[in-house]
């Protein structure tokens, strides 16, 4: 789905904190297709549609995917949904909102896969979802949950982390900084805390 022109992405104001040192761009892109692809295919699994053809490796986080879900038995409310906040111009795609048993109110899920947690990035990242679901009158836990998918297809890895008020003021520092350090954007968003002359 095409996004909404000159709105910023939630996982554009992580980029000038995530270093992926030496890394070739052409191996980053391929993660980066894994992750797609591996993401779609939970998303018809989830709403009970046929999956699409994966790959090898991407089987094996499909399959990490599947052994977590089985132990944890969630129930999706919602998957792969855009949200907008209208007045910061900013916008995420949150992978799934589900329940788990003996746990109704709705929790924040997003899939990583990731070889090692980022447990710096990912709470501001959901920090960001949270607020956004907020935005959008989607009310959940104050908790959230990044699933780290295995590539060996071993069980998923969980990482709930509490959105504290220290997190989401992190979440309002890092958007008032990346647009402090792209001025273009404050003359595109008109943004009422403008500083540029």
């Amino acid at each position: 789905m095409e996004i909404k022109k000159d709105y910023i992405r939630v996982t554009e104001l992580l980029k000038p904190w995530q270093d992926w040192g030496n890394i070739p761009k052409d191996v980053l892109e391929a993660k980066a297709e894994i992750g797609t692809n591996v993401h779609d295919a939970i998303a018809m699994h989830a709403m009970g549609l046929p999956i699409p053809i994966l790959t090898e490796r991407e089987s094996r986080y499909f399959d990490s995917y599947l052994k977590w879900e089985e132990y944890e038995n969630p129930t999706y409310i919602c998957t792969e949904q855009r949200y907008y906040d209208e007045d910061l111009m900013l916008t995420g795609q949150v992978d799934a909102i589900v329940s788990f048993p003996g746990r109704p109110e709705g929790r924040i899920l997003d899939f990583k896969t990731s070889s090692k947690a980022l447990p710096l990035h990912w709470p501001i990242q959901l920090g960001w979802y949270y607020m956004l679901c907020l935005k959008n009158n989607v009310h959940i836990s104050e908790t959230a949950m990044m699933l780290q998918l295995k590539d060996n297809g071993s069980p998923a890895k969980s990482y709930v982390y509490p959105l504290t008020h220290g997190i989401l003021g992190v979440c309002k520092s890092l958007y008032e900084s990346y647009i402090y350090f792209n001025p273009q954007i404050i003359a595109n968003h008109n943004h009422e805390s403008s500083w540029c002359c």
